[in-house]
This record gives structure tokens, C-alpha cells and sequence, in this order.
């Protein structure tokens, strides 16, 4: 979900949650990976400077830094990413 904040012209706030039930590791159904939530958080500002378009976004992913396991395919597993912040920047020419 996104938001443009209206008294900041450019900028733009969002928050995000993925969801993702209990997983069967193997089709025996012996092995199970449990289910998680993890939160995001992130923020864009988009402006023109000296007539070139520039824009800042930050971003926050695993919100609560939630332990969890990731199913990636057939029998294998991995742990999740930590709490991750990243901020760029792009400027167009």
C-alpha cells in the first residue's frame, strides 16, 4: 500500500506484509516448514534538480528482524533475510 503525502509534493510512503502458511518440506509430509510474516516499510522522493529528474528511496525489509525459513525448492530450505535497510538514489541526465 502506498500513500502521496500531499503537503510534500514528490514523496510517497508504503508499508507491506507478505505472508507465507505452514510448508510441507518433502511430499511425506515429515518435515514441515513453518509459516511467517514479515513487514516492510518504504519511502520515495522524486523532485527535479537544476531541470533533472533525481529521486531518494529508502526501504526497510523484515521490519521486526523475524527468524525464519525459507522454502526455496524440492527439500531445501534456507534461512531468511535479517532486517535489511537500503537508500539509493538515481538522477537522470
Amino acid at each position: 500500500m502506498n500513500y502521496a503525502v500531499p503537503v510534500v509534493p514528490g514523496l510517497t510512503v508504503g508499508a507491506g506484509a507478505k505472508f507465507t502458511g505452514n510448508t510441507s518440506l518433502r511430499p511425506s509430509g515429515d518435515i514441515k516448514v513453518p509459516g511467517y510474516m514479515i513487514y516492510s516499510l518504504r519511502a520515495t522522493y522524486t523532485t527535479k534538480l537544476a531541470g533533472h529528474n533525481v529521486g531518494v528511496r529508502a526501504a526497510i525489509d523484515n521490519l521486526t528482524n523475524h527468524r525464519y525459513w525459507e522454502y526455496q525448492y524440492a527439500d531445501y530450505i534456507q534461512p531468511g533475510e535479517p532486517r535489511t535497510v537500503s537508500v539509493n538514489a538515481r538522477f537522470e541526465f
